[in-house]
C-alpha cells in the first residue's frame, strides 16, 4: 500500500517537473523534481528532463556571475 502511494506521488511530481520546465519555470521545476527524488531516490525516471533543468540553471547563474563580474 504504502510503495502504492509513493509510486503515485512520485509520478504526479515529475509529471508537475515536466510542466514546469516546459512552461520555461525552471525553478518551480527544479523543486518538483526534488521532492520525486525525496519519495524515490533510486528511480531514473524522468531524471533526463531534471538534468536538463539543472543544466539550465547553472547556466544562468554563470551568466549572472559573468555579469556581476564585468560589472566590477
Amino acid at each position: 500500500m504504502l510503495l502504492t502511494i509513493c509510486n503515485m506521488m512520485l509520478g504526479c511530481f515529475k509529471q508537475v517537473g515536466k510542466v514546469y520546465f516546459e512552461l520555461v519555470d525552471y525553478l518551480e521545476a527544479d523543486q518538483a523534481f526534488g521532492l520525486a527524488r525525496q519519495v524515490m531516490p533510486y528511480s531514473l525516471e524522468g531524471m533526463d528532463v531534471y538534468s536538463t533543468v539543472l543544466y539550465v540553471s547553472l547556466y544562468y547563474i554563470s551568466l549572472v556571475f559573468c555579469d556581476i563580474s564585468h560589472s566590477v
